[in-house]
């Protein structure tokens, strides 16, 4: 049976253009009513069309309201991890200069329940699918003054969304091993806003090119923001990414940017061919990075990628397939390149390269 993508994604809402309806009764009585429906659903409740979603953007809800009655909730209660997730697709909607001191409520409800390690956002306990998160909305926004590291959503505006791996069944295949993630907090709070923040990981393959500058269009929401330029062989490819900020993509000619794969495997979507038959769709997915120029190995995200396997006609090659041809012919060779230290013993020996994220 065909499924949907977003079926196996996560969702962190930040859109200004849902209808602000005016809510009956008080935030109490918003607030106690949304969240029995929520676990009545089983934490399936929360979309953009959510009576909370429609009350904070109606202004009957606000951030401090919204995290005095999220510390209220009982910690070891099973759907509050759920709910802690699905509240972070709220910060957008609150007028705030950081996401991070917003969140600091959800967060520390987070770990209480976990006792995860929190990262600007993002948690320890699997860091490579998050790394992925990728920019939801068609328009490229300006990249905000500073207020989280790139490898995080929290460094930019608007929605993003990411997969959720599934072994054996959605993105079982890894190509990096987080080794160090650590944030530095600017005041007491571990929860709230952060000066800096690095990831260090050993990879086993990167590729490199020139990122081509999108064309001149009236099309405000172009499908694709860029174009990474590869090449396998004498063969010139062109990849589509996309870019995190408008700023991301001013890239100065000769300056290379760098696509990391992370995951790869099935998307859990099964697609019908032309010819009647079915397959299973494959997606390989990372982040574009560009050296920093501070010291070897230091890279900043610009943007992230999703090549897919052409299912519709048999035989076809997609991006899916080009990329991982560029990988196999010169991967090794170019994070090698790119990389400070290269690990000798280790027991994931392919996972070699060592970078940094800031």
């Amino acid at each position: 049976m065909g499924s949907n993508h977003d079926s196996f994604q996560h969702e962190v809402e930040g859109d200004d253009h849902y209808p602000a309806t005016k809510m009956q009764g008080s935030k109490a009585k918003i607030f106690t009513e949304w969240f029995r429906e929520y676990t009545a659903a089983d934490g399936n409740d929360l979309s953009i069309y959510s009576d909370i979603v429609k009350a904070v953007d109606s202004d009957e809800l606000d951030a401090k309201f919204v995290e005095r009655r999220i510390k209220e909730l009982a910690p070891d209660a099973p759907i509050v991890k759920g709910f802690c997730a699905k509240c972070q697709s709220l910060v957008d909607h609150w007028p705030t200069i950081d996401k991070l001191p917003a969140l600091s409520g959800v967060a520390r409800l987070g770990y209480n329940e976990t006792g995860d390690h929190y990262l600007a956002g993002l948690w320890r306990g699997g860091l490579e699918e998050q790394l992925c998160w990728a920019r939801l909305e068609s328009m490229i926004r300006p990249r905000p003054p500073w207020r989280a590291p790139t490898w995080s959503w929290a460094s930019i505006d608007g929605k993003v969304t990411w997969y959720t791996r599934e072994k054996g069944l959605i993105l079982d295949t890894t190509y990096v091993k987080v080794l160090d993630a650590n944030t530095t907090k600017y005041g007491y709070d571990p929860f709230g806003q952060v000066i800096s923040g690095v990831i260090r990981l050993a990879c086993s393959t990167m590729a490199a090119g020139y990122l081509v500058q999108p064309s001149e269009s009236n099309n405000s929401e172009p499908e694709e923001d860029a174009t990474i330029v590869l090449y396998a062989g004498d063969r010139e490819l062109n990849f589509p990414v996309r870019i995190d900020c408008q700023e991301d993509s001013n890239t100065p000619p000769g300056k290379l940017s760098y696509l990391l794969p992370i995951l790869s495997g099935g998307s859990g979507s099964t697609v019908k061919r032309e010819d009647g038959g079915w397959i299973s769709e494959l997606m390989i997915e990372g982040i574009v990075l560009q050296a920093t120029g501070v010291t070897k190995a230091e890279f900043s995200r610009i943007g992230s990628f999703k090549f897919y396997n052409k299912y519709r006609v048999r035989n076809e090659e997609g991006s899916y397939e080009q990329f991982l041809l560029v990988l196999k012919m010169h991967g090794k060779a170019t994070a090698k390149a790119a990389c400070k230290e290269v690990i000798g013993n280790r027991k994931h020996v392919d996972k070699r390269y060592v970078i940094t994220l800031v």
